[in-house]
């Protein structure tokens, strides 16, 4: 990098190339991904080093979206922490952990992906950034549901809408929602997980951010399916594959090709199914996500037993288990474990049959045992009495600065009156 004085000119520049790409980096990735890379030329070049390390996490960023080269983004998203780290940027810093995080949770890397949104919450609350610190909740709240710590992950989601609804934020009350619904999704109260979603696509259709609307129609679109509205689903899905094929993200993209997928199934197209569900496994190749492999291989499997082809399907299922369980996507496993049980069960291999249903057994209980549900449901009953407990809280302060206002005027002594 050569060295110059601070150019107020290339500066401004470079801030307003950023800006713009933020703006786009979930409308259109790609377009956001190149006004990155010239804001990080420019400011290198010009010897801006906050401007060039900032830039360079937002390639990064970008990359990450797009899913095109892991390694590149990780020492891309490394080299921006040390650099930010370097120059006390704090609020840098946690951005770039966090990014790291999510690339770590992709990979199946769980414990890891903990440890950084765990950092990253330390360095907002550090510098009293309430906003990063309610987006780190969440973060660590969907790294918990991927580890189906439902209960745990409904208490963070909950912490997360809190502070968002505090701050009056849109989008963070909206991540929020999709959280919490996602954990009554998996818990098995797809009303409550719809409710959730409707409330969270009514305030993502609020905002610029593409992707996330794309996230909370797959989302909405999967619980409307599991109530057997299946037209309505259909129609939630069709517009998020539209929204991932536009933005180029590619985890989203997968995403609503299996959920379109398991829809064409359930109404008993089994060609359209499968070839939305190969698609799904050729699109998440690049991100090395286990769990999207596992669910894209499980929906091949069920469309081979459809067509009564038992070998094919039990070769795709123990696939789709093999990388369920590197993933540790447990309801996954659990599902699998189920449709190995069938297809073992029709062949007539009673043993292996049993094995694998003491398997879904064991793993069901653990997901949505007692203990779970009723977790599960304090938090929630916690989440709907909050607003009544802000409105009360506000009535309070009202009613007590009225009584200070009163007490105030009691003490005032009274101005006397002269005669005319």
């Amino acid at each position: 990098m050569s060295r110059h004085d601070d150019d107020p000119a290339v500066q401004s520049t470079v801030d307003a190339l950023l800006q713009q790409a933020w703006d786009l980096r979930h409308e259109d990735s790609r377009a956001a991904l190149a006004l990155n890379e010239r804001a990080c030329v420019l400011a290198w070049n010009a010897g801006l080093p906050h401007a060039a390390a900032t830039s360079l996490l937002r390639v990064a960023l970008c990359h990450l979206i797009l899913g095109d080269d892991d390694a590149r983004t990780q020492r891309q998203a490394e080299q921006a922490a040390a650099l930010l780290q370097g120059l006390h940027d704090r609020a840098g810093e946690a951005e770039a952990l966090n990014l790291l995080a999510h690339l770590h949770s992709r990979r199946g890397s769980g414990q890891t992906a903990l440890d950084l949104y765990h950092r990253s919450l330390a360095l907002y609350r550090q510098t009293g950034d309430r906003n990063g610190e309610a987006g780190a909740l969440q973060n660590l709240a969907l790294s918990l549901l991927d580890q189906q710590r439902l209960a745990d992950a409904m208490e963070l989601g909950a912490a997360s809408l809190e502070i968002s609804t505090d701050l009056a934020d849109t989008r963070g009350q909206a991540y929020a929602l999709l959280c919490i619904g996602r954990a009554l999704a998996v818990s098995g109260d797809h009303a409550a997980a719809a409710d959730h979603f409707e409330r969270c696509l009514a305030l993502a259709g609020t905002t610029r951010d593409r992707a996330f609307e794309c996230s909370s129609r797959i989302a909405l679109g999967e619980a409307l399916a599991a109530l057997g509205r299946a037209d309505a689903a259909r129609a939630q899905l069709m517009k998020a594959l539209e929204l991932a094929r536009g933005t180029g993200n590619r985890g989203d993209l997968a995403e609503a090709l299996l959920a379109l997928g398991h829809a064409e199934q359930a109404a008993g197209q089994i060609d359209a199914a499968r070839a939305l569900f190969s698609e799904a496994l050729q699109a998440q190749a690049p991100l090395g996500n286990r769990r999207l492999e596992a669910a894209a291989l499980r929906g091949l499997g069920c469309n081979d037993h459809l067509r009564g082809d038992t070998a094919a399907a039990l070769q795709s299922l123990q696939g789709a288990l093999d990388a369920a369980q590197a993933a540790g996507a447990a309801e996954l496993l659990a599902d699998l474990h189920a449709a190995m049980a069938d297809l073992h069960e029709a062949a007539g291999a009673a043993q292996a049959a049993l094995a694998h249903w003491r398997q879904f057994h064991a793993i069901e209980q653990r997901l949505r045992g007692p203990g779970v549900q009723r977790r599960i449901r304090d938090v929630l009953l916690h989440t709907r009495l909050q607003p009544l407990r802000r409105e009360m809280e506000h009535h309070r302060r009202r009613a007590q600065e009225l009584g200070t206002q009163l007490e105030a005027y009691r003490r005032t002594p009274p101005r006397p009156t002269t005669g005319s």
